[in-house]
């Protein structure tokens, strides 16, 4: 009764689902103001439009409260089928848009807030599931001693968060930050063996990878977490002047760990957040249970946005010098139907996206350049019972 308390406390004074922010607004928009081309390929969004059904269906509750307005989830469900229909039948995305949403713009009172709109991947390494002079980064799978609890498990009321820690006592307390884990390596099961830490830190942070195993090739993907926080390490190594430059990629982070090994482990230790991995047939599989979309899914800040609903964002994109199977002909500003599939611990606030840009090499040289400001507009279902203000 106690923990239940707790987590209730913390419900309300920190976790309450869907919160308005201060001095945020919704701003009704016209569609035809936006110049920007829609997305380049509609196979994608079909796909796309589908997960977030499945999603919305199983996940939503049956009214989502969306920036203080509530839409029933069957309206979005309907409004996607529509959505879905049009396009199929090769309506144009910004008729069959006008057809089944409403756009309302995410607006802050404070000045210059925008939207800063990231980009992740899902890698392919070599690897091993046998430790050798060559692979000798364990991946570990989850430890025994590693508890989450799910507020959900308490209450149907209460939002879908975790919390993660280990048992001290009759106590619940926050698990071993990086380092201690590290220390500790003997006592973890290990799932295979990857080449360098850099390597495990790039599967770390982007969650899912597929590992080649002399030829065999098999979906790694997130299972569990330590809780702790998120800390860059790009950001570390350009804030102490080791990398010059706004950006750092992941040749700069390896060429600096290559040559720094002691200094880069120290920074190393200052993200305190863990994920452990297991085995799946298939991937990259997001937050919500579906695998993710190419150019169609984001993870998004679940204490705002419901699961699944859909979003426009309108951005300019980096030179892609390499076309991408979504993004054969790029243009420099893009109007990008996306859909909330997924969640990520560095991405946090109504203000921040990370747009899932595909697989591989091609894939990580648009995700590593990616961080760029923009809009994001709410596209809420058409309301045919009554109008909408």
């Amino acid at each position: 009764m106690a923990l239940f308390a707790v987590l209730l406390a913390l419900f309300f004074f920190k976790w309450l689902p869907y919160p308005r922010p201060k001095g945020i607004r919704l701003e009704k928009i016209d569609l035809d103001s936006i110049n920007a081309r829609l997305n380049p390929e509609t196979r994608f969004l079909i796909e796309a439009i589908q997960k977030s059904i499945d999603i919305i269906k199983k996940r939503a509750p049956d009214i989502m409260t969306i920036f203080g307005k509530k839409v029933p989830k069957e309206d979005y469900i309907k409004a996607l089928i529509v959505f879905k229909g049009l396009l199929s039948r090769g309506i144009p995305e910004r008729e069959a848009l006008k057809r089944c949403f409403i756009p309302y713009e995410i607006k802050s009172g404070q000045q210059n807030k925008r939207l800063l709109l990231t980009g992740y991947y899902q890698p392919e390494f070599s690897g091993s599931l046998e430790r050798t002079e060559v692979f000798s980064v364990p991946v570990f799978s989850w430890p025994e001693d590693l508890i989450r609890v799910r507020l959900k498990d308490f209450s149907e009321n209460l939002p879908g968060i975790s919390l993660w820690g280990r048992i001290l006592g009759k106590r619940l307390i926050p698990y071993y930050t990086r380092s201690q884990i590290e220390s500790r390596s003997s006592k973890y099961p290990v799932l295979c063996w990857l080449r360098d830490e850099v390597e495990l830190l790039e599967l770390q942070i982007q969650g899912s990878g597929i590992i080649d195993l002399k030829g065999q090739k098999r979906f790694i993907h997130y299972a569990a977490s330590n809780g702790r926080k998120y800390k860059s390490i790009g950001n570390i190594l350009i804030k102490k002047g080791l990398i010059k430059g706004h950006g750092v990629t992941w040749d700069d982070i390896r060429e600096f760990a290559q040559k720094n090994p002691e200094k880069f482990k120290n920074i190393l230790y200052q993200n305190e957040r863990y994920v452990f991995f297991k085995w799946e047939d298939k991937g990259p599989i997001g937050s919500y249970g579906k695998v993710i979309v190419s150019g169609a899914s984001l993870a998004l800040d679940s204490k705002f946005y419901p699961p699944g609903i859909p979003v426009l964002i309108i951005f300019r994109l980096p030179d892609v010098k390499t076309p991408l199977e979504w993004l054969n002909d790029p243009e420099n500003e893009i109007a990008l139907i996306g859909f909330n599939h997924d969640t990520g611990s560095a991405i946090k606030g109504p203000f921040r996206a990370d747009l899932f840009v595909g697989n591989g090499k091609r894939a990580l040289s648009l995700a590593g350049r990616l961080k760029n400001h923009g809009r994001i507009i709410i596209l809420l279902p058409i309301d045919r019972r009554q109008p909408r203000n």
